[in-house]
């Protein structure tokens, strides 16, 4: 069956990729042209636009969009696992992801655990505090360390990093200085710690130096793999953390029924990633005059999956706008994408979450925002933070 496009009225376009995007998207439609692209805002439309092998990830345009020259960083972005095709991406993504199994993050759990039962013991419970800035920023990076076989000290710099680097998805040239000296950065940094890498460790360097003898990888891809994880390291899941207390604070209904069945704990990662993705619409951009089911897109077109519009499509999902734990979603969320470019960080992101709920889940009986005097628009759909949170023992 063809999809159907429309158009909106210029004033509506932001809306679309608001918290309640089906106010605005015209009735029927499947993807609306807006002057931004195409904005595929189905379920059903969005997994077909991401699994075209006819588009691209666009890097190189998104550091172009933001004014970056650099050509040897643009050049690394669009050689990366993120950023190749073909028989290149193959190959760099069996390299990269034979080290993220299920087995390694499994084996990984426990050391997580600890370090998010000692940030919150650190945070205490009395009176409010800010809970992202007490703990949720520390564990992505503080996880990432880990696997990396890095000082937890490097924690913080690795925050800075991939809070910076991800701007250039904004397509704002106002974030052009900030992304180019994170990245510069980044890139000296990655080098140094690569040098002092031991091909015989157990950790993700240890792992890459080896598929670099075995010959799936040059030197330049080792770096060039540490980079862009690097740059996806933290800003996604801390927000993906963000929005979980968030929804626990605001439907204690649904922390009860957590804290009384703990095996109701994975599927409320997925939930509160479906009902608040903590994600920007993923940028695809046509390498070639594409139709997608009667959607034609000519080559050099931008194109996007609006994340949130797909995880509430109430073809899809009953009762799309409700927060609901016990939910059996007939789908996955939309949030690491699909097809080859499927992200290969979402297990570690899911663990880290749900050992999130489960270390809360044991030592509070009621979670309860405090109120800010002034919260300003978040930075794409995540809420970074701040967010102040009361917290009664369990």
């Amino acid at each position: 069956m063809a999809f159907t496009l429309a158009t909106v009225a210029p004033q509506q376009e932001k809306h679309l990729r608001g918290r309640d995007p089906w106010r605005s998207i015209p009735t029927g439609a499947d993807v609306v042209r807006t002057a931004a692209g195409f904005e595929f805002v189905t379920y059903d439309s969005c997994v077909a636009l991401l699994r075209h092998t006819g588009l691209g990830t666009g890097l190189r345009e998104l550091f172009e969009s933001v004014g970056v020259t650099d050509e040897v960083m643009i050049r690394n972005a669009e050689t990366s696992v993120n950023g190749a095709e073909g028989p290149d991406h193959m190959r760099l993504r069996a390299a990269i992801g034979s080290f993220l199994t299920p087995s390694r993050m499994e084996g990984l759990r426990s050391e997580v655990r600890v370090m998010i039962e000692d940030l919150l013991d650190q945070a205490g419970t009395a009176g409010d505090f800010d809970i992202v800035d007490g703990v949720l920023r520390h564990i992505p990076a503080r996880f990432f360390a880990i696997l990396l076989g890095v000082p937890l000290s490097d924690s913080d710099f690795i925050t800075y990093v991939s809070d910076s680097v991800v701007k250039v998805f904004s397509m704002d040239p106002a974030t052009r200085d900030e992304v180019e000296a994170a990245q510069r950065e980044a890139d000296d940094w990655v080098e140094r710690i690569v040098a002092d890498g031991r091909e015989d460790a157990d950790n993700l360097i240890g792992h890459l130096l080896r598929q670099r003898r075995a010959g799936s990888l040059t030197l330049d891809e080792v770096h060039n793999a540490i980079s862009i994880m690097l740059a996806a390291s933290t800003e996604t899941t801390q927000g993906l953390m963000v929005h979980i207390v968030a929804a626990f604070a605001d439907h204690p209904d649904q922390w009860d029924l957590v804290r009384a069945d703990p095996s109701l704990v994975p599927g409320a990662v997925i939930e509160v990633a479906r009902w608040n993705p903590a994600s920007i619409p993923t940028f695809r951009v046509a390498l070639e005059d594409v139709d997608i089911d009667g959607i034609r897109i000519p080559q050099g077109a931008h194109a996007f999956a609006v994340v949130m519009a797909a995880n509430r499509d109430p073809k899809v999902f009953e009762a799309a706008d409700a927060f609901d734990v016990t939910r059996k979603a007939p789908r996955q969320p939309l949030n690491w994408s699909v097809g080859r470019h499927f992200c290969m960080g979402r297990m570690a992101a899911v663990m880290e979450c749900e050992e999130l709920i489960r270390a809360m889940s044991s030592r509070w009986g009621r979670i309860e925002r405090v109120p800010l005097t002034a919260v300003g628009e978040p930075e794409f759909f995540a809420e970074l933070g701040p967010l102040r949170v009361r917290v009664t023992p369990a």
